[in-house]
């Protein structure tokens, strides 16, 4: 059983500490897709162009390795900033883009486009964007320590501190007075 018990402590260590890393990766590079082990990153949709598509404060889930094709909502690289957008259409050697619910357009190159959305989470936008906050970050190390600290002192894992050991009272005895008290002796005597 505790063999069961330090893997799963071993395991929850793991997990927090590559949330805790993730989190931190995510604060410094908070204003462009930072890119996580297997080509994919988070992207809070930033405004309502998308709309009724995506919604602002949704959590958008880019592959940044994934080509872009027309039809794709993508992350692409505008004039003030970072754009969530679809390619709806090219024109010679550039891709045409467009918001769901907007109607203005314009044009970029393929190497502007720095993610293709795969998935999404409705809502998430503002936790994860939490989660890679400076309270996010203190918090994800906050319940860390909690989770690995916690469960050692609540199943009484102390150690107790030998106790020295203590005189034991003579039974009196049937013939005569109680015998005075001795200090217990070692069972092993070395002999040289």
């Amino acid at each position: 059983m505790k063999g069961i018990i330090n893997l799963l402590r071993v395991l929850l260590i793991g997990v927090w500490g590559l949330a805790l890393t993730v989190c931190v990766s995510l604060y410094f590079d908070a204003h462009s897709p930072r890119q996580l082990p297997g080509g994919h990153a988070p992207w809070t949709v930033a405004d309502s162009a998308m709309e009724p598509t995506y919604r602002k404060g949704d959590l958008a889930i880019l592959d940044m390795k994934q080509a872009a094709e027309p039809g794709d909502a993508v992350l692409v690289k505008g004039e003030t900033g970072p754009l969530f957008r679809r390619i709806i259409g090219t024109t010679g050697d550039q891709y045409i883009f467009k918001g769901d619910g907007g109607e203005e357009s314009f044009l970029a190159g393929p190497q502007a486009v720095t993610g293709v959305c795969v998935a999404y989470l409705p809502g998430c936008g503002a936790a994860a964007a939490f989660l890679y906050s400076l309270p996010g970050i203190l918090l994800v190390a906050a319940v860390g320590l909690a989770l690995i600290i916690l469960p050692g002192r609540l199943s009484g894992d102390k150690k107790a501190a030998p106790k020295a050991p203590q005189p034991v009272e003579p039974a009196a005895s049937p013939d005569g007075p109680p015998r005075p008290a001795r200090a217990p002796r070692d069972r092993y005597t070395p002999r040289h």
